[in-house]
């Protein structure tokens, strides 16, 4: 009777993939920023090798500081 129980609650689960936005703002081109983002892209795959199953997704939406505060700013609205 659980076993059934469980095999009907897992029927209803929802098996679609789970996107979630993620703003990155950068200084691109500088090797600081190459270093940066290599590393938040390595650190994505790997975290989703080790959880093949995970349904959430990270989608990572780059902008460039140009160089100043209020080109952050402006690359954080979009």
């Amino acid at each position: 009777l659980v076993f059934i129980f469980a095999v009907e609650l897992g029927k209803g689960q929802d098996k679609a993939t789970q996107i979630i936005n993620v703003g990155v703002v950068s200084d691109v081109g500088t090797t600081a920023s190459n270093v940066s983002l290599f590393a938040i892209n390595m650190s994505l795959s790997d975290f989703y090798s080790a959880r093949p199953g995970s349904r959430t997704r990270l989608l990572l939406n780059f902008g460039d500081s140009r160089d100043a505060i209020v080109g952050a700013a402006a690359a954080g609205m979009f």
